[in-house]
């Protein structure tokens, strides 16, 4: 079935488009894509997974992504992600055949997306109201990259407030480490670096588990 996890863009208050990926939905998963993401809106740096075979499109690409401006009106943000995605596996949702493809052409008339061979696991794209919301029913795990508070919102983990409860469930049988220092739910964009290589290392750990200081236990998800 997939561990799926969906995406959400908001700007200006606005839900301005959904990703979903449909192996991503892992505490430490979720915080990488949601890193490229933010990258590819707020910086010049993204990742390329392109062929060989592919090259025209790939220089076809790198000419048009460095013309989108960065972080400037959402039909600009939008645009950005959708070529970031094309260019490393993913695409709309549904491809040339579906509905939203043809409601993004009509946002974009002067521009041609990729029409297939658009994989679930690299994101698809979907930015009209019916598509996100059709999107968001298939979620298990919920990412929001906040533009306007420059914060990723992350519900990839889970909370447990009985002690009892979290060590029977994951067969703990010494001490909970108590952590005070590490905020899973609310990252701002300058520090997404280091709680997610905090939370990498501490993977490692199969089930990871910790008290934070507000006495919940937070546990990955892995």
């Amino acid at each position: 079935m997939g561990q799926r996890l969906v995406m959400t863009i908001r700007k200006n208050g606005e839900d301005i488009c959904k990703l979903y990926y449909h192996w991503s939905a892992y505490t430490s998963s979720a915080l990488k894509e949601a890193k490229k993401i933010i990258d590819v809106i707020t910086t010049d740096k993204f990742e390329t997974e392109i062929s060989a075979e592919e090259k025209e499109c790939k220089l076809l690409f790198l000419r048009e992504f460095s013309l989108i401006p960065l972080a400037a009106a959402k039909e600009d943000i939008r645009l950005r992600i959708l070529r970031y995605l094309e260019n490393t596996g993913g695409g709309i949702d549904g491809g040339c055949d579906s509905t939203e493809f043809q409601y993004i052409k009509e946002l974009y008339p002067d521009i041609k997306f990729k029409p297939f061979n658009i994989s679930r696991n690299k994101g698809l794209f979907v930015c009209s109201k019916d598509a996100m919301d059709n999107l968001q029913s298939w979620s298990e795990g919920n990412i929001i990259i906040d533009l306007d508070e420059k914060i990723v919102v992350n519900k990839v983990f889970y909370t447990y407030s009985s002690e009892e409860e979290v060590k029977e469930y994951y067969n703990i049988k010494g001490n909970i480490p108590f952590i005070n220092d590490l905020e899973l739910s609310c990252i701002p964009f300058n520090k997404i670096d280091s709680v997610l290589e905090r939370v990498v290392e501490m993977e490692e750990i199969s089930d990871y588990v910790f008290k934070n200081a507000l006495n919940e236990y937070i546990a990955f998800i892995a």
